[in-house]
């Protein structure tokens, strides 16, 4: 076999070894479909990269269109709708940074992450820690959610132990039915009923036409100084919130939070972008992974090579660009109509009514098209719910990996094993969490505050590191994304430390 065709194989170019110099290993990238290479206009070939952000798109709307995002515009009407739109913009910044480096590199942020100076793989740690104690607290914040919604479809009693009682069987049934397979079908569902709810509410927000300039001004970035006099006198429970851990939630909801980011960086491998598209990937995954911290990739900077790399990001692009496009207006839209509707006559979506007031959007037209919301709202949380379970295998074995071969073996021969290991772990707390007596709300209100804000700051400054130190020149982030990630680390850090000052009371704002 020539050197040529064995580096084709392999991806790994090994020079022969000359005296006094160490021997070197340079990775080359395999040649991009053609609608992913430069001057390509096939548009309809690149939407087929929409893949992995599906899922995460499907599962913030789930949860942010139905819920947060309305009782944002019911509390604040049009005033916050930046906080909505900046989440959405700094959070695809952040989740394209993780999939870029891993398309490139076919190394997790979360093995290089594990190099960062200091005791070894503390902040890889920190960070799967705070995602992995987000999940319980989403499993039953979600199931919960659930509950009362069934609770509403089929009238009966509106009360917690009914909720967690249905929230209960769901978690179960949720987890076996993962487990028997079914997972592929549900998802497809998921996102073609989430795809009709979207456009709905979206439909309705402009039929509302709400005020331009209320819309213009909500986009300026200001936290209120106060709830509005109604919430004050019908709802103290709500009033009780700080304002800036009620609006820091709904960012922290929005686009979800490193809890998903972890495992959709994860999967992402299965669609095989760059050089994961290696049939050796697994093997150059192990040689990069390996490298001595501070270490440069081996790249081989030739043009043609760095041509081919840069040809496929463009799939990460479309991905992110077209999933966080989907969040940051759907989820506007959703803020908007809970304004126009909900904030002028006063009711906030809250306690044992998460979800009745917004059939007013349905109803308006016609009594009989509340079942449609009914309908839509229940699929998009079960399906919310139901994608968890795989998103939260992938976000703790890709915390693990870096230090666990058996780990990457179960990845590798048994991820029926992994989901069990999340199942009871997640599973077990959160049917605790289900039967404290705690609102949805509350129970999701830390995770979406740490691991939805204050957790994906870190990450912007991370994936700054990563790099600086694994990537060459030619290879790094642009001055845009650069300076996106800067924006989004200050944002993003800036919220999460307020509002857990705020929340663990050591401070006031």
């Amino acid at each position: 076999m020539t050197a040529k065709s064995a580096q084709e194989q392999t991806g790994i170019e090994r020079p022969v070894e000359e005296p006094g110099r160490s021997k070197e290993r340079s990775i080359t990238f395999p040649t991009p479909p053609k609608e992913l290479q430069k001057g390509s206009r096939d548009w309809k070939k690149l939407l087929a990269y929409f893949g992995p952000g599906a899922i995460v798109a499907s599962v913030t709307l789930g949860s942010g269109e139905t819920l947060f995002a309305p009782r944002g515009g019911a509390i604040f009407g049009l005033s916050i709708i930046w906080a909505l739109v900046w989440a959405g913009l700094v959070k695809g910044i952040m989740t394209y940074s993780g999939v870029r480096y891993y398309t490139l590199t076919g190394e997790h942020v979360m093995s290089r992450w594990a190099k960062l100076p200091g005791p070894r793989g503390w902040f890889s740690l920190l960070m799967g820690g705070i995602a992995i104690l987000a999940f319980p607290a989403w499993i039953s914040g979600l199931s919960k959610m659930l509950g009362q919604i069934i609770a509403w479809i089929f009238g009966l009693p509106m009360t917690d132990t009914t909720f967690a009682t249905i929230g209960t069987i769901l978690i179960v049934g949720t987890a076996g039915l993962v487990l028997v397979g079914g997972y592929d079908y549900v998802e497809r569902a998921q996102i073609a009923i989430v795809a009709f709810l979207s456009a709905t509410i979206a439909a309705l927000a402009i039929a509302a036409q709400p005020s331009l300039g209320g819309v213009l001004g909500g986009l300026v970035p200001h936290m209120p100084s106060g709830y509005a006099p109604f919430v004050y006198e019908k709802y103290p429970d709500v009033a009780s919130r700080s304002v800036w851990i009620e609006v820091v939630t709904y960012m922290g909801a929005v686009g979800g939070g490193i809890y998903d980011y972890i495992g959709y960086v994860g999967y992402s491998k299965k669609r095989s972008w760059g050089v994961l598209r290696r049939e050796d990937s697994e093997e150059i995954s192990d040689f990069v992974r390996e490298l001595a911290p501070g270490t440069t990739v081996p790249f081989e900077l030739t043009d043609d090579n760095l041509k081919r790399a840069k040809s496929w990001l463009r799939a990460p692009q479309v991905d992110v660009i077209i999933s966080f496009t989907a969040i940051t207006f759907f989820t506007a839209a959703a803020m908007v109509l809970g304004a126009q509707s909900l904030h002028k006559a006063q009711l906030i979506p809250s306690g044992i009514d998460l979800y009745t007031f917004q059939a007013r959007w349905f109803s308006a037209i016609n009594p009989g098209l509340t079942i449609l919301w009914k309908i839509g709202v229940f699929f998009a949380i079960f399906g919310t719910l139901y994608a968890t379970w795989e998103g939260y295998t992938w976000t703790w074995l890709e915390t693990v990996k870096p230090f666990s071969s058996r780990a990457r073996n179960l990845e590798r021969d048994n991820m029926t094993k992994a989901r069990v290991i999340t199942m009871i772990y997640a599973g077990g707390i959160g049917l605790v969490l289900i039967w404290s007596g705690l609102s949805a709300v509350a129970i999701v209100t830390p995770a979406s505050i740490i691991g939805g804000v204050f957790g994906c700051g870190l990450w912007c400054w991370a994936m700054l590191w990563a790099e600086r130190t694994a990537l060459p020149e030619e290879l790094r982030s642009g001055w845009a994304l650069t300076v996106g990630l800067i924006i989004s680390g200050v944002f993003l850090t800036g919220a999460g430390v307020i509002s857990i000052l705020e929340y663990l009371g050591f401070a006031s704002f």
